[in-house]
């Protein structure tokens, strides 16, 4: 229930965000929308990598909230991971879109 309610906001905060800035998408040329899009993608594949190699590393713990601990800690640096990537690569109006 809890988790449906995250999803709902979440989604709800990112049509809003992107309607808002309807403007900026509507000035990307046919590349810049390719580039952002490979982006998108190498990104959210470097984090599921970095989330399959922890739920490795988890299932071998044996303390509950140390297994906890630890994926937490590790969806946190598969999502900076992420936003590294997003950040170095994105074409520069989209840029600004993500500050």
């Amino acid at each position: 229930m809890i988790s449906t309610i995250i999803f709902v906001l979440l989604m709800l905060f990112t049509f809003v965000k992107l309607y808002k800035s309807r403007a900026l998408f509507k000035k990307l040329t046919r590349q810049e929308w390719l580039h952002t899009i490979g982006v998108f993608l190498i990104a959210w594949t470097v984090a599921i990598l970095i989330v399959m190699g922890a739920s490795k590393l988890t299932s071998m713990m044996e303390t509950t909230w140390l297994r906890n601990l630890f994926t937490i800690f590790c969806i946190i640096i598969a999502l900076a991971c992420g936003n590294m990537v997003m950040h170095h690569f994105s074409p520069k109006k989209i840029k600004a879109f993500y500050s």
